[in-house]
C-alpha cells in the first residue's frame, strides 16, 4: 500500500498462513484489483521461530515486485519490529483479526488477546493501540456505553503513544473520540491528520476520518477519505458503508447505491451495509 507510483491503488496483497506444530507454511500473492490477475506470488516454509524474518522477507520482495523506491525513513519503518517476543506478536495478530471482524464477542475476545500480548511484552505499543481501537468501537456493538468505553479508549491510546510516539493508530482513535464523542471537530481533525502524516497506509485512519467529515456534511472530502481507505483495504465491506452515504449526501445517488452493493457483495450478512443502502435509498 505504498503511495509512490500509484501502484497501491491497483494492487491487493493476500497472505495465507497455515501452522503445523512448530512449522509455518505461508502463501503470499499480490493481485491486480481490476481483474484479479497475479502480479507476484511466493510460498515460504519456515519454523515458527522465524516469523519476524519471514515478515521482513515478504515485505522486501513485495517492495521489489512493485519497483518501489523507499526513503531511508521508510526502509527503517519497513524493518521495524514492534516487539521481540514472538508469542506476543502472534497474540497481537489474532487480536487484530478479531478486531477486524467486529461484533461484541469478537471485540471482547480481541481485547483479551491484546492484554495477553501485553503480559508477554508490557512495552508492546501496538497491542496497547489494539485495545484502544476496540474500546473506540465498543459503543457501536453495545459492549459498553460510550460514556464507559471512550474515556478508557483515550487513556489506552495515550498509553500507546507514551511507548511509541510514531504510531498512527492511537491518533486515529483520539481523532474519533474528539470528533464523535466530544464533538471537538477541529481537535479531531488534527488527530486524524497527524495519524495520516505518521502513516498514510492505516486504512482505519482514513475510514474514521471519513465518518467525521460526513457528520459535518463535508461530502466531497468524505468521499476522498473513503476512497483512500479503499485503496489501502479494497476487501473491506465497512469502508463502503461510509463511501455510500457520502456519495448520497453529495447527490450522487446511483454511485452511492453501487458502492453499497459492492459492500454487500463482500459480506451479505454485514448489517451496516444494509443500513448504508437504506440511507442511500432515502436520499433518492
Amino acid at each position: 500500500d505504498r503511495d509512490v507510483t500509484g501502484v497501491q491503488t491497483c494492487a491487493l496483497p493476500i497472505c495465507k498462513v497455515v501452522q503445523h506444530g512448530d512449522r509455518l507454511r505461508v502463501q503470499t500473492e499480490l493481485l491486480r484489483t481490476a481483474d484479479g490477475s497475479q502480479i507476484w506470488g511466493e510460498h515460504y516454509k519456515r519454523s515458527i521461530s522465524d516469523v519476524f524474518e519471514i515478515e521482513e522477507e515478504i515485505a522486501k520482495e513485495i517492495t521489489e515486485a512493485l519497483e518501489l523506491r523507499l526513503t531511508s525513513d521508510e526502509n527503517k519503518q519497513l524493518g521495524k519490529r514492534y516487539t521481540k517476543n514472538k508469542e506476543a506478536y502472534e497474540l497481537y495478530l489474532q487480536g487484530k483479526y478479531l478486531w477486524n471482524r467486529r461484533g461484541s464477542a469478537s471485540l471482547t475476545r480481541a481485547v483479551a488477546l491484546f492484554e495477553q500480548a501485553i503480559e508477554k511484552d508490557p512495552a508492546y505499543a501496538l497491542a496497547w493501540a489494539g485495545i484502544a481501537e476496540c474500546y473506540t468501537t465498543y459503543g457501536f456493538y453495545e459492549v459498553l456505553s460510550p460514556g464507559e468505553s471512550m474515556p478508557k479508549a483515550r487513556e489506552v491510546a495515550q498509553r500507546a503513544l507514551s511507548l511509541d510516539a510514531s504510531l498512527a493508530e492511537p491518533h486515529a482513535c483520539l481523532g474519533w473520540i474528539k470528533s464523535l464523542y466530544e464533538w471537538d471537530w477541529p481537535g479531531g481533525e488534527r488527530e486524524f491528520r497527524q495519524a495520516i502524516e505518521l502513516n498514510p497506509h492505516v486504512a482505519s485512519a482514513h475510514y474514521w476520518f471519513a465518518f467525521a467529515l460526513a457528520a459535518q456534511q463535508r461530502w466531497q472530502e468524505g468521499i476522498a477519505a473513503s476512497r483512500r481507505a479503499l485503496d489501502i483495504d479494497p476487501a473491506s465491506p465497512r469502508i463502503y458503508t461510509i463511501l455510500g452515504p457520502c456519495l448520497a449526501g453529495a447527490g450522487r445517488i446511483e454511485e452511492a447505491l453501487e458502492a453499497c452493493r459492492k459492500g454487500l457483495e463482500l459480506d451479505p450478512l454485514f448489517p451496516n451495509s444494509h443500513f448504508a443502502m437504506g440511507l442511500a435509498y432515502e436520499a433518492n
